[in-house]
């Protein structure tokens, strides 16, 4: 796997610039899982210094996984662990998550180990869940249980968890899913990008579920997901009314924040001062009973004109100011050429 090759070096430098990109193109706050099962321990502190510095509100992770040996997936689980405990600790842009793989990676055991985990430290857990037909058929194959089941008889599920992906889960699990309060974050894009398919997300939404965007690749314009999100499941349910643009600004904004377990997502007291500015350049008049559709429809990353998080300007006319985003850039095409030339 390409990700057993990372090291310490190379995810600085691609952190980096995944800063600066999700900065520039109007993203205030990530939830990110770092795949480098060979950087261990430490690679979350290497992370969350870069983005600290940067300005970008994270919730890191480290996927805990027993694909190369139980040992190196002890060792995620205490990644975790060790991170949780330092950096949540205290009010800071940076906090931390417990996670794990997948049900075809991780053992009965191993699973239980990481709720244990979330139990006693009080931090939620990301998982990917069912991207693919893959862990479906493999669960059934092995324990002779969709996904969801296992993870129930487990004890694993709980309002705390956020899974991602949710691809190819069916009804009967999306009705444990949404018993047990899980999280979604849903990535139309990225799912598209694997040729995964198209997540019954209003089968979620019909269920109460808090379903979030997201992307899992090299997607990083928040407004490009909004719009494909917006447009895919019209697609699929052939039914225009499916996924209102309302809906789906809320799922990018309020109902993240509610996924990753803090107050934020909209202007109002009480919440994280994170606020983009965007220069207009609608093609039609923006009134307040439109705006949202508008945004929705036409906004792009290149719109970003100002970015705010905790209060504090960390881009002006476009450009970061705590990162330099073109030293960044040549960084990473530095480590990809060095990575990719291991290969």
């Amino acid at each position: 796997m390409v990700e057993d090759r990372l090291d310490k070096p190379l995810i600085e430098a691609a952190v980096k610039y995944a800063a600066v990109t999700r900065l520039q193109t109007g993203t205030t706050c990530v939830a990110d899982v770092l795949e480098a099962p060979n950087a261990l321990p430490g690679a979350l502190d290497i992370e969350a210094q870069i983005l600290e510095e940067a300005g970008l509100r994270a919730v890191l992770s480290f996927e805990a996984t027993e694909r190369l040996s139980t040992e190196n997936g002890m060792k995620g689980l205490e990644e975790n662990k060790l991170f949780i405990k330092k950096m949540n600790a205290r009010e800071r842009l940076i906090k931390g998550m417990h996670c794990i793989h997948t049900t075809f990676t991780c053992s009965p055991s191993f699973i239980q180990l990481c709720r244990r985990d979330a139990d006693e430290t009080g931090a939620g857990i990301h998982i990917h869940f069912e991207e693919a037909i893959h862990e479906t058929h493999e669960s059934l194959k092995r324990y002779g249980k969709y996904p969801a089941e296992l993870y129930d008889e487990l004890n694993f599920w709980g309002s705390d968890v956020m899974a991602s992906q949710c691809v190819k889960t069916t009804f009967r699990e999306l009705d444990i899913l949404a018993k047990h309060d899980v999280k979604v974050s849903h990535q139309p894009l990225s799912n598209g990008e694997v040729g995964g398919g198209i997540a019954p997300v209003p089968e979620m939404l019909q269920r109460g579920m808090t379903v979030c965007l997201g992307t899992d690749g090299f997607i990083v314009d928040m407004f490009e997901v909004m719009r494909s999100d917006w447009l895919l499941h019209k697609a699929a349910k052939e039914n225009t009314a499916v996924m209102p643009a309302n809906t789906v600004f809320k799922m990018a904004t309020e109902n993240a924040a509610k996924a990753l377990g803090f107050r934020g997502g909209r202007i109002s007291k009480e919440m994280k001062a994170d606020i983009i500015v965007l220069k207009s350049l609608f093609p039609t008049p923006v009134t307040p009973e439109n705006v949202i559709m508008q945004i929705v429809i036409y906004a792009s990353g290149s719109w970003v004109e100002t970015v705010l998080v905790d209060g504090k300007i960390v881009v002006k006319d476009g450009e970061t100011t705590k990162i330099n985003a073109e030293k960044s850039r040549k960084g990473c095409i530095r480590a990809a050429e060095k990575f990719w030339g291991g290969v």
